[in-house]
């Protein structure tokens, strides 16, 4: 298990545990499986990883929405969710979240540092030589662990640890819960 999410569920965990010993009912403290775990660390590298797709299109002044990668992009994950056993709805239904949960993030970011937030100090990475690839790269191991967690891929509990580990990546709560939809 990747060090950081354990980092983040361990404090967690015990912190529920604590609640729940104070509270009527108990929710035992979260216990990835490898494989959800995995899916988790990369769902966070994704948004952390739009945050600066963002940089790169606010300089450029390109849109957030790009409908013709988007399209690219989700042909290419649905052949190989089908070659690795994923429903294809299943597939759909997890990036189309995915990709809006980007989205939301970059908009947000995007609107703020137009209000006058602070920029980013150091220049933006290419998106077409360098971010574009990293995301495919990323896209294409989401469907790997997606075929690979199987039924742990889902489950309130797993949203919810989800959405606390994004929370504390810096990740606003609104393209958080966006992306962790597909998850319960």
């Amino acid at each position: 298990m990747n060090s950081v999410l354990l980092r983040c569920s361990v404090p967690i965990a015990a912190a529920l545990a604590l609640v729940g010993c104070a509270s009527r009912s108990y929710e035992p403290p979260w216990n990835p499986t490898r494989g959800s775990a995995r899916l988790v660390e990369l769902m966070g590298d994704r948004l952390i990883l739009a945050w600066e797709i963002a940089w790169a299109k606010y300089r450029d002044g390109l849109p957030v929405l790009d409908r013709r990668r988007e399209r690219e992009s989700f042909r290419a994950i649905e052949a190989q969710a089908i070659k690795l056993g994923v429903p294809a709805d299943r597939a759909r239904a997890f990036f189309k979240a995915q990709f809006a949960a980007s989205r939301a993030l970059q908009s947000e970011l995007i609107q703020k540092w137009k209000q006058g937030q602070s920029l980013p100090t150091r220049p933006p990475r290419s998106l077409e030589r360098d971010l574009r690839p990293q995301m495919d790269r990323i896209n294409s191991e989401l469907v790997v662990q997606l075929a690979a967690a199987g039924p742990s891929s889902r489950g309130r509990e797993l949203a919810r640890q989800a959405q606390r580990y994004f929370l504390a990546l810096g990740i606003p709560n609104q393209p958080a819960l966006r992306a962790v939809g597909p998850l319960r």
